[in-house]
Parts: C-alpha cells; sequence; structure tokens
C-alpha cells in the first residue's frame, strides 16, 4: 500500500580530488588501496543504522555499489533511507591522499522508487 507521504531519499554530492595520472587512477579503480565510497543496504531489523554503521558482521552481503576515488570527478547517488554510505579506510600505499567536498541534499524520491511496493 502507498503511503500519503511522499519518499524521501538522499543525494549525495561529492567532488574527489586525488592524484591525477594513469598508474594513480589504476590504483584507485582497483580498490586495493581503499579511498572509495561504499554503499551498503542496512539491515531490515530493529538496529539503528548508526548501529550498523559501527559494526556489521563477516555474513553480511557485499556492497551496492563501490565508487573509486576519481581525480576532479563529481559522483552524484541517490539513496533511500536503508543505504549506508562511507568512505573505506586509505591505505598507506594509496598514490595519494584524497580531499573531497561533499554534501548531501534531501530530496523526494521518484515515483516507483520505493521499496515497500
Amino acid at each position: 500500500a502507498a503511503s500519503a507521504t511522499p519518499e524521501l531519499a538522499e543525494l549525495d554530492a561529492t567532488l574527489v580530488f586525488a592524484a591525477d595520472s594513469a598508474e594513480a587512477n589504476e590504483r584507485w579503480i582497483g580498490e586495493e588501496v581503499g579511498g572509495f565510497d561504499s554503499y551498503l543496504a542496512a539491515d531490515d531489523d530493529d538496529e539503528t543504522v548508526e548501529a550498523q554503521e559501527v559494526y556489521r558482521g563477516a555474513d553480511i552481503e557485499g556492497p551496492l555499489v563501490n565508487v573509486p576515488a576519481t581525480c576532479n570527478a563529481l559522483c552524484l547517488v541517490m539513496r533511500d533511507a536503508k543505504t549506508l554510505r562511507f568512505v573505506k579506510y586509505l591505505s598507506r600505499d594509496a598514490p595519494s591522499s584524497r580531499a573531497d567536498v561533499a554534501a548531501t541534499f534531501v530530496v523526494d524520491a521518484p515515483e516507483g522508487s520505493s521499496s515497500d511496493d
């Protein structure tokens, strides 16, 4: 049943600055050095999202999507309230540090995008 209130979603906008060379980009895309944005589905139990962000067991499913660090690239991801976002730790083997300009906007979810239907 559809609810009378519109579903809200969040639009993550992230502009990344990191080393920009063919070798550095290859290492970032490989995800072995970390520094990528990862989006995971939250569990549907009574735990709060905050508790899931702190600790998740080894038996969880993989990420919905990983977005590698790409220099001077704007990444836009729309997610619902049941999707967790985090940046994977940055390994000392990373080709450079990573600097972000990030914002999250609350938006109305597009029609037909509700997972409750």
